[in-house]
């Protein structure tokens, strides 16, 4: 509606605990080639960092998927395999982001996982195989999978 680019950054805030205090970036452009830095679209809500954000709606939700390993992320204790998709509910692809009802998409060993709607309306997810990084890309894993067919938020 306001014919400009949005893109969505990973960034931190100047305040609070270093530990916890990533946010959504957020800039627009006119033309891709000058950007325009705005303010953030969520506060920091425990995270130590967000990275590969991206928003969409789902089923009429919007929602937002980020990236953050388990040891920066709030109220995950147990050590484990190093992975950590998360999705938040919004208000919009804009946000607000409430970022404190974020629930980890659990994906055995992967990394930077991406929301992808096919042809035929399905939601699939897609991430990078985590460890030994050598670029591959993991099958995809459908979102009623990993919600057992539930809604993504009640």
């Amino acid at each position: 509606d306001t014919a400009l680019w949005h893109m969505l950054v990973t960034a931190r805030s100047r305040e609070g605990d270093p530990a916890g205090r990533a946010v959504v970036g957020h800039a627009v452009s006119p033309d891709l080639e000058d950007w325009e830095v705005r303010p953030p679209l969520s506060g920091p809500a425990g995270f130590g960092e967000m990275e590969v954000i991206q928003s969409r709606i789902v089923d009429g939700q919007p929602v937002l998927i980020f990236s953050c390993l388990p040891e920066f992320a709030p109220g995950v204790d147990a050590p484990r395999v190093p992975t950590g998709t998360w999705i938040a509910p919004g208000g919009s692809l804009l946000g607000p982001w409430k970022l404190e009802e974020s629930a980890e998409f659990y994906l055995e060993g992967i990394y930077a996982a991406q929301l992808v709607q096919k042809r035929d309306g399905e939601w699939v997810l897609f991430g990078f195989q985590n460890g030994s990084f050598t670029g591959e890309i993991s099958g995809p894993t459908t979102l009623k999978e990993l919600t057992n067919g539930a809604p993504l938020f009640s």
